[in-house]
């Protein structure tokens, strides 16, 4: 409530004037979502599960990095923000002559 004004609390905050943060196993507006994170992800109060390792897919010994992470020496790193890798097939052969 904000000068007698009911108003909706940002995402991830709840109580009467939203400055309670969600706890901890709950995310979203007013904390309704519920986190099923892996033991290696926290849950964050407004997006939920964050995945801090960057793999999405593991299928025996292959990994795949999520959007916005490389593979680099076995392990998924993030990208910084803006930097887009392309593979060498991303390019046409060029020619000198």
């Amino acid at each position: 409530m904000v000068d007698g004004l009911c108003i909706a609390c940002p995402k991830g905050t709840f109580g009467e004037d939203c400055s309670e943060e969600c706890p901890t196993d709950k995310y979203g507006e007013l904390c309704s979502n519920e986190c099923h994170c892996r033991p290696t992800e926290p849950c964050d109060p407004i997006h939920g599960c964050i995945n801090t390792e960057g793999t999405c897919n593991v299928n025996g010994s292959e990994v795949q990095c999520c959007t916005n992470y490389i593979l680099i020496n076995g392990r998924c790193e993030a990208l910084m923000h803006g930097f887009v890798i392309r593979s060498q097939k991303d390019y046409s052969s060029r020619s000198n002559g």
